[in-house]
């Protein structure tokens, strides 16, 4: 009986390579995608009108604007903002910055470690059952 060569680690195979394709597109999907995440109540909403007001100084925002939070990220949000109806924007966060930097590179962490834990599960079942197919 003619011994394989053994892979080397580096190695996948072809169907590991199509299930973490699908994996990192689903991820990055989810990142990039904006949504909604909260709509203001009257209390909130007279408060970012003085916001929009304090910020922007082109004209007066009636006390009637709906307000909405659109964010990106997955599972940490890392960039956002308010909007209004009119298509007016301020940024999300306190400090007045759309991005939280932090939180991306971690989102990017996270997607690295699910590709490496979801390619590692794939190889071991397919190893596993060739191994069960050669006993």
């Amino acid at each position: 009986m003619i011994d394989t060569p053994k892979r080397r680690f580096w190695q996948i195979h072809l169907s590991t390579a199509v299930v973490l394709m699908l994996v990192s597109g689903a991820f990055l999907g989810a990142n990039c995608l904006e949504r909604v995440t909260e709509r203001y109540d009257e209390t909130q909403q007279a408060q970012l009108n003085y916001a929009f007001r304090m910020r922007q100084t082109v004209g007066e925002y009636p006390t009637s604007h709906t307000f909405v939070c659109v964010t990106n990220g997955w599972p940490l949000q890392f960039s956002g903002r308010i909007v209004d109806e009119a298509g007016n924007v301020m940024p999300f966060y306190a400090w007045g910055n759309e991005w939280r930097n932090d939180w991306l590179v971690l989102n990017v962490l996270l997607g690295i470690a699910l590709c490496v834990v979801t390619a590692t599960i794939c190889e071991r079942l397919i190893r596993r059952e060739a191994a069960n197919h050669e006993a």
